[in-house]
């Protein structure tokens, strides 16, 4: 096993007596060069010639943010991949104290992060020789291991095609891996039947042009005091989406089996909340289904029936997770009469046209609580922005044949549209926040800077929902 050192610095002057004295050197003569002065960060790696290898990286300015820190961190990882060469590397990872805890902790997760490999479906040859491997040491940071475990639970499932996660096999691979006492999870298992006695014909409605059968899977965590309403957290699960009449254009149609990523991220917040220690009951609701192409298939300018009684008319096939998290909202407020409830979608692409890649969208009735989760992304990294949300806006998605539209009349899908449409299948909208990730979740530009491995998402909103719920 190859070890590797890497110190972390911002000092001027930085300290090097941990590395050896050959890396101490070299180090000192690069740092003399004031060519690298004019630069932010930077990256030296030094071989000592004893199997070990030393890498200084460093901030030459205080003028930086958690981005620049990301981008620090993409260096030094690929430095010391280049110097695997199929071998197992452990590395260490050293601090000057001038690092702040926050920013300590943000290095220390992407660098755990780099540990898994996404090589799943990958042929074995016999006689091959075994994968190597990236160890890291020396991290101090508290249940950040358990963190980062967690969320290699959700990249795992990210990362299987359509083929392999289905409702069927998502149900299996949960029951296998996820129903244990040691989660203190009760997981309660709902079929298409149960699906049809609540009436949530708009779900069903989805999930008529699939071979594969609606589910609903429950999620409850349940602290001592049982008896306190629980904050629901609801995500949409498609493993697959076709767009049905709106056919999507070549390259976006071979990242459909992305649109079940968001509901996958979340289920290492659920296996993590006993390892945090979370005082507050939770409860995670996912809606399972494709929405595919055949001849039993809702159509545009159907007029469905929710949960609720509401009609709506659908004037857009590929505005079908409204449809589902419509019922899902309804059901969960109906049923477990929360304190809080979020709701987190791949929605809208209207989000990148106008904050591109880099901000959530978040729309509620209570701007105290979107104030609140504001200052949260300050501390995470979690990019957020509120949006005005009033009565105009909910009227425009108001039809003269039904009660609802699923989209707005000039038929393109906004962020406000679908949280205006939301809005009408909760009770008390001071109590709910929508989420529109639609593309904070992926960053590609992001993914390129880094050169970051295709299962490499940004689990946007999923730190700021852990520190929410330690509050």
């Amino acid at each position: 096993m190859k070890k590797i050192k890497i110190l972390f610095s911002k000092s001027k002057f930085p300290k090097l007596k941990k590395f050896s004295a050959n890396s101490e050197n070299f180090f000192k003569a690069r740092i003399k060069n004031s060519d690298f002065k004019i630069k932010n960060w930077w990256v030296f790696a030094n071989f000592d010639r004893k199997n070990n290898y030393s890498i200084l990286t460093h901030l030459w300015t205080n003028e930086y943010d958690f981005n620049d820190l990301q981008n620090l961190w993409a260096k030094w990882v690929r430095k010391a991949i280049w110097f695997q060469w199929e071998d197992d590397i452990e590395i260490n990872l050293m601090f000057e104290q001038n690092f702040s805890r926050e920013e300590r902790k943000f290095i220390e997760k992407w660098a755990l992060m780099a540990e898994m490999k996404d090589d799943w479906y990958k042929s074995k040859e016999k006689n091959a020789k075994k994968s190597w491997t990236i160890e890291i040491k020396w991290v101090i940071t508290k249940n950040l291991r358990e963190l980062v475990e967690a969320i290699n639970i959700a990249r795992e499932i990210q990362s299987k095609p359509s083929n392999k996660i289905t409702p069927v096999t998502l149900e299996e691979y949960i029951k296998k891996n996820i129903d244990k006492k040691e989660f203190w999870l009760k997981i309660t298992y709902h079929q298409q039947d149960f699906l049809g006695k609540e009436k949530m014909w708009l779900f069903l409605a989805v999930n008529q042009g699939s071979k594969d059968r609606a589910k609903m899977i429950q999620f409850e965590y349940n602290w001592w005091k049982k008896w306190e309403a629980p904050v629901v957290l609801i995500w949409k699960w498609l493993t697959y989406d076709s767009w049905w009449y709106y056919m999507k254009w070549y390259p976006h149609m071979n990242e459909m089996n992305w649109d079940m990523w968001w509901a996958a991220t979340v289920i290492w917040i659920m296996a993590s909340l006993k390892k945090l220690w979370i005082k507050k009951n939770v409860v995670w609701i996912i809606w399972v289904t494709e929405n595919m192409v055949d001849a039993n298939s809702y159509k545009n300018w159907d007029i469905l029936t929710a949960r609720n009684w509401k009609t709506v008319y659908v004037w857009h096939t590929d505005a079908e997770w409204r449809l589902v998290l419509a019922d899902c909202l309804s059901y969960a407020d109906d049923t477990f009469k929360p304190k809080m409830i979020f709701d987190f979608a791949t929605l809208t692409w209207s989000c990148h046209h106008s904050l591109w890649e880099m901000y959530t969208w978040i729309f509620s009735d209570d701007k105290k609580l979107l104030d609140k989760i504001e200052e949260l992304w300050r501390k995470t990294n979690d990019l957020c922005r509120q949006l005005p949300f009033d009565k105009r806006i909910k009227e425009a998605v108001k039809h003269k044949q039904a009660d609802l539209s699923n989209v707005w009349k000039f038929k393109f899908m906004w962020a406000w549209e679908a949280a205006a449409f939301l809005s009408n299948f909760v009770k008390d909208t001071k109590k709910w926040v929508h989420c529109d990730i639609a593309w904070t979740w992926i960053r590609e530009t992001q993914k390129q800077d880094y050169d970051l491995p295709n299962s490499f998402w940004t689990w946007t909103m999923i730190t700021l929902m852990t520190e929410f719920l330690k509050k």
